[in-house]
């Protein structure tokens, strides 16, 4: 009778495992928000930006006991604004540090431009505990997993403790890595008030060993790749090159500056790669002298630089309508689609460069071909031109009460050459600000221009210069050109920057008017009936608010000017007071509420006929319109009201005749 088979499982013990003795891996307990702060410094970070809350308390706590230092703001969005300029600056990830609730929210507004302008920040943020998230306790309505998840490149709610150190690991290293931008960690109001909050560190992965600063992944593009890149691009007729960001996320512009040197090629540097290659040298064709470059160049290398709509999404009249491209990218998703491009590749911009330089010397080249020195005389001259016409604009402008922009702007550029040698951060933050002053200035250090961006948004420029002051060791003065717009906005955070001792000079545009001209000739036969009070019915504010004596109050140098004349003395006691000090000043520049920006004349003007119909428009928007004719009018023309549009192509069709 056969022998029945035990019911038993059978082990078969397979080699080399069989043979493996079982040793327990050590491992270390910890407060898992006190080991996240030792994390964070071993990355570099030292300083972080934010605002209280009670359940973030553990938060910030653990950070400064570590050494970590907290800059708290007047605003959520001051904190995200600073992280974000520290990390356009240095190129490494700034700290954002928010509580829950509004704070989630008002932070909100500071990611979306960090998340536009590619620049790297780690968030870490409070959220209530999971067990609530259908219960809605205090402060739960609003989770960070929620708020975050579309602005953010991506956001991570951590319920358990041993999970948070993978993932704000996780969040340094994706900040860093091509296409950048603010990660976001939440972390569970569950874990993080208790005081033995354990987290379990393996020695493979997360011990204090291994808590090495994370630096981005290099890559370089096949070598026929780059030669036939670099093989194409000279032999074009009119080359030139536009330079983005990550040129300067990547520490490329010494590479840039080497490869344009070589090759003696035409070179636009954009937002934080500015001053990569010098604005004072004849090769940039920076601001708007561009247009006139950029559209007459046969080939270009964009490089670095995610087109979109500051560059009208790859299309002309940015971009000339015969002009060819190759795109050198970080990533995949910076390459535009709508470029004529003959070729994309993707790697750092510094190893990218580098490789380019060493194939253009191993094809012999030695300095820059002479069948270009017309074409770089062209450049030369577009630039010159311009520049000529600026400064006989403001001849004009010269002792003329209220102050044109233009000519503070100007004033403004020459204080920075002179006073300043060029050696200053420059920020943006204002409707009139923007135009009147960036094609004055000059910049010769990259990352040192910061600004909203595609986002276009306001109230920024406090923030980015608390950010960009402390990410320097306050070594490096800062101009911050702000509309009484973006103070309305974030004002109050001039007292943070007083308290941290940065040396900024906030030089606020002062016109009354968020709308900078257009409100009269535009809107006021249609906005104007509501109240039938100027003042209430227009974008505007009280007038004359002395901004000066406000700031004053919070150890703030103050100057008013009203005159031009007025503008380099107050900018030299600026100066003086902020060097000798370690306080910021306040300059309150009364400029002309009615100097109308051009984008009224355009796109703007459009959007008011949206909702306009054509006997509502005062005759002098009328005028305007009409001779703006369809410039900047053909994304909204289908929207604008039937009677505008026959009234444009009347125009048209008499000025076609000769009328």
């Amino acid at each position: 009778m056969a022998q029945e088979k035990k019911e038993k499982m059978i082990v078969d013990k397979l080699k080399p495992a069989a043979e493996a003795e079982f040793v327990m891996p050590s491992m270390v307990m910890e407060n898992a928000i006190d080991a996240m702060a030792k994390m964070i410094l071993a990355e570099g970070c030292t300083t972080g930006f934010g605002m209280t809350s009670g359940i973030g308390w553990p938060h910030e706590i653990y950070m400064m006991k570590n050494g970590i230092k907290r800059v708290h703001v007047r605003h959520e969005s001051t904190a995200a604004f600073a992280a974000d300029a520290w990390g356009r600056v240095t190129g490494r990830p700034g700290l954002m540090m928010i509580g829950s609730g509004t704070g989630l929210t008002n932070a909100a507004t500071g990611i979306v431009p960090a998340l536009n302008a590619r620049s790297p920040v780690v968030g870490i943020v409070a959220g209530q505990t999971s067990s609530e998230d259908e219960k809605f306790g205090s402060q739960g309505t609003v989770q960070p997993e929620k708020v975050f998840a579309g602005l953010s490149k991506w956001t991570h709610l951590v319920s358990k403790p041993t999970d948070l150190l993978w993932v704000v690991k996780r969040a340094f290293r994706d900040s860093l890595e091509a296409p950048q931008g603010p990660c976001i960690v939440g972390i569970d109001f569950g874990f993080a008030m208790q005081a033995d909050a354990p987290t379990v560190a393996l020695q493979w992965e997360i011990t204090p060993d291994y808590w090495v600063r994370t630096e981005p992944l290099k890559r370089l593009a096949p070598p026929d790749d780059i030669e036939a890149t670099v093989r194409w691009i000279m032999e074009a007729e009119k080359p030139t090159i536009i330079a983005g960001p990550q040129v300067q996320y990547q520490d490329a512009a010494e590479e840039l500056r080497e490869f344009t040197k070589l090759t003696g090629i035409p070179t636009h540097c954009r937002r934080a790669a500015r001053g990569a290659i010098s604005e004072y040298d004849p090769l940039n064709c920076y601001g708007r002298a561009r247009g006139r470059v950029m559209r007459a160049s046969d080939r270009t290398l964009v490089m670095g630089l995610k087109v979109s709509w500051l560059e009208n999404s790859g299309r002309p009249p940015f971009w000339g309508a015969d002009t060819r491209c190759i795109q050198l990218q970080a990533c995949r998703e910076d390459v535009n689609l709508v470029l004529p491009t003959e070729r994309e590749i993707v790697g750092d911009m510094k190893s990218l460069l580098r490789q380019m330089i060493d194939c253009a010397k191993a094809m012999g080249i030695t300095k820059p071909p002479e069948k270009w020195n017309d074409w770089r005389q062209f450049v030369a001259t577009a630039r010159e031109d311009y520049h000529r016409r600026a400064v006989e604009r403001t001849k004009d402008m010269e002792g003329v009460v209220p102050m044109h922009p233009d000519i503070l702007g100007k004033n403004l550029s020459e204080f920075a050459r002179e006073e300043l040698n060029d050696d200053f951060f420059y920020i943006i933050d204002g409707f009139t600000a923007s135009t009147y002053s960036t094609d004055w200035m000059r910049l010769v250090h990259p990352g040192r221009a910061l600004d909203a961006g595609e986002t276009i948004g306001l109230g920024h420029g406090i923030g980015m210069a608390i950010g960009a002051g402390l990410a320097t060791d306050r070594k490096v003065p800062i101009l911050a050109m702000i509309g009484d717009g973006g103070i309305g906005c974030n004002g109050m955070d001039i007292e943070t920057a007083s308290r941290w001792n940065i040396p900024a000079i906030f030089v606020i545009w002062n016109n009354g008017d968020m709308g900078s001209g257009g409100w009269k000739p535009f809107l006021k036969g249609s906005m104007g009936r509501a109240t039938g009070d100027d003042l209430l019915d227009s974008f505007g504010t009280l007038k004359d608010i002395r901004y000066d004596k406000m700031f004053a109050e919070v150890g703030c140098h103050p100057e008013n000017v009203v005159k031009d004349s007025e503008i380099r003395p107050a900018l030299k006691r600026a100066i003086d007071f902020v060097r000798r000090e370690s306080k910021p000043a306040v300059i309150n520049a009364n400029t002309d509420p009615d100097v109308m920006q051009e984008v009224w004349q355009t796109g703007l003007a459009a959007l008011t006929l949206v909702g306009t119909e054509w006997d509502e428009v005062p005759e002098e928007g009328k005028r305007l319109f009409l001779e703006g004719g369809m410039l900047g009018l053909e994304h909204f023309a289908y929207g604008i009201r039937p009677s505008a549009q026959q009234a444009l192509m009347d125009y048209l069709a008499k000025k076609a005749q000769g009328g």
